[in-house]
Order: C-alpha cells, then structure tokens, then sequence
C-alpha cells in the first residue's frame, strides 16, 4: 500500500510496519474510517513523530458492528481480534445506528469492548459525526457514545464534537466529501485527533503535507492541508 502514489477509496484489510517495537491497532468500522486512507494516514502522522504503529483495518463499506460481529460484508474483524495480541482496537458503528438501531448500537459495542478487553487490548470508541445536511445529529451521536463509554469505561475519542466545533467555527473548510464522508481535510482531522487522543503527544510540530518514501526513494504524498487549516485543526482538538 505504500507504494501507491494515488489514494483509493474502497475498503480493504492491510497492515504495514512488523517492527517489534510497534503499538499494534486495529481499524473496525467502514466508510467513516477507510475513506482516504485514513488508517494509513494516521500511521504516518505517527510516524512523523517518532512512533511507530502497526496497524491493520477491517473496514467494509456500510457495515455496522452488528455486521461485523457476525461477519457479514465479507468482514474479518472477528478472526483478526483473535489472530494475534493487539495494543488498540478502535471501534466504529454505523453513522445512523445511535438514532435508527440504538439497542443493536449498545449490545454489539458491549460484545465487542468485552472480547477485545478480554483478550489484552484497549478498545476505543471512535464517535462519528453529524451528515452534512444535519448538523443536529451530533446531539444524539455524542450522548450516545460518551453513555455507554461511560458505562463500560471505555474511551471515547470524540471525533463527532471536533467535526462539530470545526463546522461551527469555520464553516469555510469542507470537511465533507459527499453528504457524510470526509473530504482529504476532514480525514486529516480525524487521523490527527486520534494521534493526539492514543498517543497523549503534542500535535504542535505536525505539518499538513504527510509524505513518506520507501527504501528505493519512491514518495507517497499522504496528505496536502493548508496550513491555516491544520493551525485551527490543532486548537480545536487541543480543546478536548
């Protein structure tokens, strides 16, 4: 995958440093997570800093937990928690499953919080956001998540709200690629707030262009944010 000079959108299974000292991740969710490349692109925001992640996805278009609980869309998310000892596994439901299927929501996040915790990792709840054309969405979403973070004492990494504060603030930056997917600036925000959320580090010093190059020179060009953009980006996600 790093070979690639374009960044496709389609969801896959991937994996990319075997470097002992790497944290090892876990992407489970869809869309909302493989849009861009996004698990790579946090790899490599990581990276850029000195960390090293290995990280996989199973990230299958549409797919909500449910789905991946019972394998369904050609998911593996099952037989990849157990393949091996993982560090994170960040958990994404269906943009709509807090306000269509909110019981499915809270017994498939409890199912899986359960097996991942019980097998060594960290599972981490990754909020998502309110659809273009619906901004109050964020209202259910968010109480949603931060409850049952709350009752399963689970972190919840608050995407949503930072997507929220960022329409808010400056409606002028398109974070959307179509009604709900993340355009190339709205991925960076999520791959930067996630760094910010596991690793604890400063995000000060991380640039809007990500590059990186293979051991024959060949450059992968990751990200390209203005960085006006990537200034406000970094206040807004200081603030959580």
């Amino acid at each position: 995958m790093r070979h690639l000079l374009i960044i496709i959108l389609f969801p896959f299974i991937c994996h990319s440093h075997d470097a002992k000292s790497a944290k090892s991740i876990l992407f489970i969710g869809n869309s909302f997570s493989f849009y861009w490349n996004m698990p790579t692109l946090f790899e490599k925001i990581a990276e850029s800093e000195g960390l090293i992640f290995d990280v996989y996805s199973a990230t299958e278009s549409g797919a909500s937990l449910k789905n991946h609980w019972f394998s369904e869309k050609k998911s593996q998310a099952i037989e990849l928690i157990k393949s091996k000892k993982w560090d994170y596994v960040i958990l994404q439901d269906h943009s709509l499953a807090t306000i269509e299927k909110l019981e499915e929501f809270k017994i498939y996040t409890t199912n899986f919080c359960e097996m991942v915790s019980g097998l060594g990792a960290e599972p981490i709840l990754l909020m998502t956001w309110a659809y273009k054309s619906d901004i109050n969405m964020i209202n259910i979403i968010s109480k949603q998540y931060k409850s049952i973070g709350s009752d399963l004492k689970v972190k919840v990494c608050p995407i949503g709200e930072i997507f929220h504060q960022s329409r808010l603030k400056r409606a002028d930056i398109n974070l959307f690629s179509d009604e709900k997917h993340p355009s190339p600036d709205g991925s960076y925000l999520i791959a930067l707030s996630l760094y910010k959320f596991i690793s604890g580090n400063s995000i000060s010093n991380i640039p809007g262009r990500i590059i990186s190059s293979d051991k024959n020179g060949q450059r992968t060009y990751h990200s390209f944010v203005k960085e006006d953009k990537v200034e406000f980006f970094k206040k807004i996600i200081n603030k959580k």
